[in-house]
């Protein structure tokens, strides 16, 4: 795709023919879906899918989802009709992805009434049927990186909240102190036996809103449509 150039200075009516075209292939810059059937049109429509994939994650410094993106809020997506949060036809292509990529637990679908459900046959056939699917909550949320398969056994994605550092969940366990001298008479021995820590001794037990997050500052995340 080649950027537009400025117009060649030319007379008559080939210098009108070069400047409509060079206007035309400015407007398709800021507006490339104007005109669907122009190779440039479509050039540019291509690049703009591959740096914003469907699914994209990105956060934004405002206060609702910009056009094109929805928040993710764990509201629900879905067919105009559905009564979804965002129910509109541009939903679709996110709707099939993560109709396919997730399973009901975690990213639960519902009817157009609201009531619980489960995946159909297809993300065709519950799209028709006006389902709405969840979107991702990420709010308060840090983003971390999925293996290949799966956290925690769980496919792509999982939720854990470790909001503050709290009371150690374990019991820890210390060797047991052993006498020196039994009935007045010295003894020996090895350190075989064991004791557990008391639950609310200084070792186990922390401030309960000691936080180990970082200072930060937050946005509003949203996931390409």
């Amino acid at each position: 795709m080649r950027l537009p150039t400025e117009p060649r200075i030319e007379s008559g009516s080939n210098f009108m023919f070069s400047l409509k075209a060079w206007m035309r292939s400015v407007a398709q810059l800021v507006n490339p879906t104007a005109d669907a059937s122009d190779a440039n049109a479509k050039a540019i429509a291509t690049i703009l899918a591959q740096l914003a994939p469907t699914g994209k994650l990105s956060h934004f410094a405002r206060a609702s989802a910009p056009a094109g993106w929805v928040a993710g809020d764990g509201g629900t997506i879905g067919n105009v009709g559905s009564g979804a949060t965002r129910a509109n036809v541009d939903t679709l292509a996110l709707f099939t992805a993560w109709w396919s990529e997730y399973t009901d637990a975690l990213l639960p679908i519902f009817t157009s009434a609201g009531a619980a459900s489960t995946r159909g046959a297809s993300a065709a056939a519950d799209w028709a049927a006006l389902k709405r699917l969840t979107v991702f909550d990420v709010h308060e949320r840090f983003i971390r990186s999925s293996g290949p398969t799966s956290i925690n056994g769980t496919k792509y994605a999982a939720t854990e909240v470790f909001d503050n550092f709290g009371n150690v969940g374990s019991v820890l366990i210390a060797p047991a102190t052993l006498a020196a001298t039994v009935n007045g008479d010295g003894a020996g021995g090895t350190t075989t036996a064991w004791n557990q820590v008391a639950v609310g001794s200084p070792n186990t037990t922390a401030v309960a809103t000691q936080k180990v997050r970082p200072i930060n500052v937050a946005f509003l995340g949203c996931f390409k449509l």
